[in-house]
């Protein structure tokens, strides 16, 4: 096994935080990349706000209230995270709301042109291809994974190395050279290798050729420290269930300053709106990226939302984001040490890694693991094993997944 990993939680802080984590009971929880285990405090918020609602109703001023300080609440915490103001952040109800909602409002027409990488999740690839049907966009796809980590899904033989910024922005600068590409939606986080897009790179070249830089942050946000302004980000969407913790329904959307004056609504509701004029239809729409909102969202859920962001703030963001770097360095560690193992991931993850056994399918690895108790997930399309090291994971519980993997590992 690896030698021990270093931490800023020490062992009494993480039983503490573990036992806040019911979840956890079921065996090593490796699959907050799809969604992470729901806290305590979470938990509790949403039954109070249900058993509420069930008590009081859902009307009245009390009621709207409450749900206007739970969004509040969101936003705050979110701003903080992100170092950034509340108002550049709006309300969704995941990530690929907040992608539709951008691709939406950007106004493309036939000749225009989008870029999307090979590394992304359907999440990216759908909202590309409803562009394509609505408006005859055409998408170009930059082969990012050579120069994001060196494996893509066709690779079999190579392993991973070290993300190329400088490599990555000379892929896509001949895709936007005749300065057709009117955006370019990429994820930040790879959620099949794991790899960290260097956003700060693309986004130069991007802006360079006058293309907005819309960000699939659902891999990101919690998992790394963010700050969309400084990587060059116009738009950077956030998911909630994942490494936020909070309820399925959450999301958010980030939003640049200017780009909420730019930016058609796509849809439009109450809470998008500061006033209107109902004879004749017009209306005004709510200040920064509040206009993005559109109306009833679930209170509860963002009531739980809130109070597991507030769970995860007392935890210390610095302190998350440095353990959940250092379970993956320490798994990528002890897995590209075992026989006939491929990684997927590049040297220096985020919270994903990636990988593959020769001579097994992903999904024949995949079951072998929740057979074992261990609960990660294959990756479409790449023939992999992906799990994804929450911050909360102890060592001995990787350790576990390195012996079930050895134990499918050719000797």
């Amino acid at each position: 096994m690896c030698a021990p990993m270093a931490t800023v939680i020490d062992a009494a802080r993480l039983d503490a935080i573990r036992a806040e984590l019911p979840a956890l009971a079921g065996g090593p929880y490796l699959n907050t990349g799809t969604a992470g285990p729901l806290p305590r405090p979470a938990v509790t918020a949403l039954q109070e706000a249900v058993a509420w609602e069930c008590e009081h109703g859902r009307i009245g001023p009390e009621a709207h209230q409450r749900g206007r300080a739970a969004a509040t609440a969101v936003r705050a915490s979110l701003a903080r995270l992100l170092q950034t103001d509340p108002e550049r952040v709006a309300l969704q109800h995941h990530t690929t709301d907040g992608l539709n909602a951008v691709a939406l409002g950007l106004r493309l027409q036939q000749s225009d042109a989008i870029v999307i990488t090979d590394l992304e999740h359907a999440a990216v690839q759908l909202v590309a291809g409803m562009l394509r049907l609505r408006t005859g966009v055409e998408v170009r796809v930059a082969r990012l994974a050579s120069a994001c980590g060196g494996v893509g899904p066709e690779d079999r033989s190579a392993r991973a190395a070290a993300v190329d910024p400088r490599a990555a922005g000379a892929v896509l600068e001949p895709l936007l050279r005749d300065g057709r590409v009117r955006a370019v939606f990429l994820s930040h986080v790879s959620y099949a290798t794991g790899a960290v897009l260097p956003l700060a790179a693309i986004a130069k070249v991007a802006h360079a050729a006058g293309a907005a830089v819309v960000v699939d942050g659902a891999q990101g946000a919690g998992a790394l420290a963010v700050q969309p302004a400084a990587l060059g980000c116009d738009f950077y969407t956030v998911s909630g269930q994942k490494w936020l913790c909070g309820p399925e329904g959450t999301g958010a959307l980030w939003v640049a300053p200017g780009w909420e004056e730019r930016l058609l609504p796509a849809v439009t509701g109450y809470a998008g709106v500061s006033q209107w004029d109902a004879s004749a239809g017009h209306f005004l729409p709510a200040r920064a990226a509040w206009r993005l909102e559109v109306g009833t969202t679930f209170r509860p859920g963002l009531t739980a939302w809130a109070a597991a962001l507030e769970w995860l703030e007392g935890i210390g963001w610095a302190e998350i984001h440095a353990r959940t770097a250092a379970l993956a360095r320490h798994c990528r560690q002890a897995l590209g040490a075992l026989s006939g193992v491929q990684l997927l991931t590049p040297t220096d993850p985020a919270g994903l890694v990636a990988f593959r056994v020769a001579g097994r399918s992903g999904e024949a690895v995949a079951a072998h693991l929740e057979d074992s108790g261990l609960r990660a997930r294959s990756i479409p399309g790449w023939d992999a094993v992906r799990v994804s090291l929450g911050f909360f994971l102890e060592e001995r519980e990787l350790d576990r997944l390195t012996a079930a993997v050895a134990a499918l590992s050719p000797q």
